[in-house]
């Protein structure tokens, strides 16, 4: 009896290793030094264990190794991140390529875009897979957290999500993750089931800006614009440089906004971004389902009401009215992009735009003249008009800063 107790006691415990294997090897992805140690621990996971964290601690790299990947050909090609927002894809910032760079293509474009949404989506199918009553922690400490950007192998601080989203927060001040004021809480997060459907919402956001330039032939807008982010490009080669950079990076934005008169090349694909919108709609909706749900408070990502006290890194404490005043948001977002309600047009008082028409039935992208009425006409209708008065009513609850802070985090 004794004996077979001992076997009893050593099976469970050669039962348990695999378990705590993974544990220790999702913490050793999270905090890694160098490239290959995080690929020996997420090798180890994916052998070792097929639980929530290991299936979450997966997915989550599955994305964050594509977003590395384009912020390796990002400075592979010597890309300058903008100051300006110009789009959200081109916000990334990746170190200075100090080497000579590579020659960037609108087919080398075209394909990077590819390849992010074809990694993103891999990415989204893994956190899908996740059951929705999964109960799991991880515990990530955003300054270890790093994405290899200029592909040398070793991870450094410049590198961290801390120091990224510092940079986005911050475009013109140098990146740091010094810590010097003693009261501003470490920026460490326990992620958990409702974090997933967020980085999933993240994930269709991302996929969403990338097919809507691929839907389109933008090589006119490449061509004319894009030196500005590649200095090495096609578009760059047979410029002379100013005497003034800034006066070209001018000249450039203003052909950026000019050109973008794209005609469709890819029908499906503009039909697919309006699929993404949706579908982060409807993730957002689980994703606060499931944060008023939680009855703790653990250095949460993105806290509910009932989880008082200011975020530490977007300093916004969330109350019942900005989680309300979000949903009606989203219920806004999905009328106009099913089609429900219109989008009023400052040119047409009695007529709105459909959103839904435009991406199901695309014509011609014409930014411009969109804007002022001509290239709207096919897409216009009577029916429920949201115009702005009611836009304000909804997002005043924000407070000054307006909705856009809140956006950016809640997703």
């Amino acid at each position: 009896m004794f004996r077979i107790f001992h076997l009893s006691l050593l099976a469970s415990a050669l039962l348990t290793l695999p378990a705590k294997a993974a544990s220790a090897d999702i913490e050793a992805v999270f905090a890694a030094d160098t490239v290959e140690q995080r690929s020996a621990s997420l090798q180890a996971i994916e052998q070792a264990s097929d639980s929530p964290e290991a299936q979450m601690a997966l997915a989550t790299w599955q994305a964050f190794s594509t977003l590395e990947r384009f912020g390796q050909t990002l400075h592979g090609h010597g890309f300058r991140t903008p100051t300006s927002v110009l789009m959200p894809l081109m916000r990334l910032p990746v170190p200075s390529n100090e080497g000579t760079p590579e020659i960037m293509t609108y087919a080398k474009w075209r394909a990077t875009l590819t390849d992010l949404v074809t990694g993103l989506d891999e990415a989204k199918s893994m956190l899908e897979a996740i059951d929705d009553d999964a109960d799991f922690g991880i515990e990530v400490d955003l300054r270890r957290l790093r994405l290899d950007l200029d592909e040398d192998g070793i991870l450094t601080e410049q590198e961290s999500l801390a120091a990224i989203l510092q940079a986005l927060g911050q475009p013109n001040r140098r990146r740091s993750t010094d810590n010097s004021d003693e009261r501003t809480p470490p920026p460490v997060f326990r992620f958990d089931r409702a974090d997933a459907y967020w980085l999933q919402g993240y994930s269709n956001f991302l996929t969403a800006n990338a097919r809507m330039w691929l839907a389109h032939d933008f090589q006119q807008t490449f061509d004319a614009s894009f030196g500005m982010f590649f200095p090495r490009s096609d578009a760059a080669t047979d410029k002379t440089p100013p005497a003034d950079p800034s006066f070209s990076v001018i000249m450039d934005t203003i052909s950026f906004v000019h050109t973008i008169n794209w005609p469709v090349i890819e029908p499906e694909t503009r039909g697919a971004v309006r699929d993404d919108l949706i579908e982060m709609i409807r993730l957002s909706r689980l994703n606060w389902e499931a944060i008023l749900a939680e009855t703790d408070n653990d250095r949460e990502w993105l806290p509910g009401p009932q989880q008082p006290g200011r975020h530490p890194l977007t300093t916004i404490e969330v109350t019942e009215e900005t989680v309300a005043a979000w949903h009606e948001a989203l219920d806004l977002a999905e009328d106009l992009l099913t089609g429900k309600r219109l989008l009023s047009h400052m040119r047409y008082p009695d007529k709105g735009f459909n959103f839904e028409r435009f991406f199901k039935e695309p014509t011609r992208f014409d930014l411009v003249l969109t804007l002022t009425g001509p290239a709207a006409e096919p897409y216009l209708g009577t029916g429920d008009l949201v115009d702005q008065k009611q836009w304000r009513e909804i997002t005043r609850t924000f407070g000054r800063a307006g909705i856009a802070p809140y956006a950016i985090w809640f997703n």
